[in-house]
């Protein structure tokens, strides 16, 4: 644990140059070193995390009762605001959607579980943060056996924040449980302001719980955006987990499927959409620690302009275990000839009766079909987005579309 504390304040200075200030910084680096520490979040200080950040007003909008509805309830953070809309009828099943400074205070339980899974699982200076300075975020509960239909909604509005904006979500599904949910990272495609977005995703899912989730990221010019989603998977659980991003500056994605018991299940889509001088990166690791278990791992990124992307992907697979499959893809098309793409995949086996395996390609716009669009009377770009529409097609097929419902009731 001492080593792990030294590696996590040695990059504190790291992150001074993203405009955090040096008050913040020590303040921070202090409370990460005495819980590492600790290596506990029992401590009765745990929650006192406003040395650094004030509160953030709540606006909760009247309840709303309409057959017609889309979404089972809506929260819009904002830097200056969170605005919260709710079907009427979710309280009396139990399910709780609600701002992450709500949930400390009434869900100190849940919370504190995802807090303590988080800082024991990671030396990551964006996860301390995170722990330490978000009082922007949203948290939902769906109780055991509870089947809801229409999906929760939490938009992030990034346009006019100031230098970072930090964001923890939690998702727990119990037991028999049900839900979707839509997470839509928006901004001011204009806004050239630099600033950094940090996120972290904490979901669990206990035993036969089912959770799918579509996640757009559209952040504007500026931004810099870390992503860290941690999902750990419960037995014969299910998680589709469906993400698209076209926005940032430079984008920095990390995500963990864990499949802690027999029968879990994680299916991850990935589609990236990069132009100009956008930077993507992307680090997936899925986790098999239970046998009998499944993941399946697909990455499709079309890259144009003097645009990058760097996919890296592991799948591990524990010892003792029995009927593993795990399967991991990236596709890079590839549609300027300045842009730039890196697959690095990997497997770390310790079992022998399993299935794994991965598979990656890059390449150009097949100079063969676009002739042959152009021949039937088809422009040059058009045939170009009928390709990258082709191409996308089988990570699309993918998506559940009920998902992307609109924002109103």
């Amino acid at each position: 644990m001492e080593k792990q504390n030294q590696s996590t304040i040695q990059n504190v200075k790291d992150y001074a140059s993203l405009g955090i200030s040096d008050q913040s910084l020590i303040q921070i680096q202090k409370k990460a070193g005495d819980l590492l520490q600790k290596n506990t979040a029992q401590d009765s200080d745990f929650f006192k995390r406003d040395v650094i950040l004030p509160g953030v007003p709540v606006v909760l909008q009247k309840e709303h009762k309409n057959d017609k509805r889309e979404v089972s309830g809506l929260i819009k953070i904002k830097q200056k605001q969170i605005e919260i809309s709710l079907d009427e009828t979710h309280p009396l099943m139990g399910v709780e959607f609600c701002d992450l400074l709500t949930a400390m205070r009434n869900f100190p339980q849940f919370v504190s579980r995802a807090f303590e899974k988080n800082l024991n699982g990671s030396t990551a200076l964006l996860s301390i943060l995170n722990l330490y300075q978000s009082v922007h975020g949203a948290f939902l509960h769906i109780p055991q056996g509870v089947r809801v239909e229409d999906p929760f909604v939490v938009e992030i509005d990034s346009s006019g924040i100031e230098n970072v904006f930090p964001i923890y979500l939690i998702i727990r599904m119990e037991a028999a449980s049900a839900a979707k949910i839509s997470i839509r990272i928006t901004g001011n495609l204009e806004d050239s302001t630099k600033k950094v977005i940090t996120i972290v995703t904490q979901i669990e899912l206990s035993t036969n719980a089912e959770l799918k989730i579509f996640e757009e990221q559209r952040c504007d010019q500026g931004s810099n955006l870390s992503s860290n989603s941690i999902i750990d998977i419960g037995q014969n659980a299910k998680c589709n987990y469906f993400i698209h991003d076209l926005g940032a500056s430079e984008l920095n994605r990390s995500l963990f499927a864990n499949n802690n018991a027999p029968g879990a299940e994680a299916v991850i889509t990935g589609i990236y959409e990069a132009k100009n001088s956008q930077k993507f990166s992307f680090d997936t690791v899925q986790n098999h620690t239970a046998s009998h278990t499944t993941s399946d791992l697909l990455f499709k990124g079309v890259l144009g302009g003097a645009s990058s992307a760097l996919w890296k992907g592991n799948i591990y697979v524990a010892a003792d275990t029995i009927g593993v499959d795990g399967f991991q893809k990236n596709n890079n098309l590839m549609i300027s000839e300045n842009a730039k793409a890196e697959s690095i995949p990997g497997l770390e086996i310790l079992a022998d009766d399993v299935r794994c395996s991965h598979g990656v390609t890059i390449g150009n716009v097949d100079k063969n079909q676009m002739f042959y669009l152009q021949s039937r009377g088809i422009n040059k770009e058009e045939a170009k987005s009928l390709i990258i529409q082709g191409f996308l097609d089988s990570a699309f097929k993918r998506l559940d579309y009920a998902i992307k419902a609109k924002d109103t009731f």
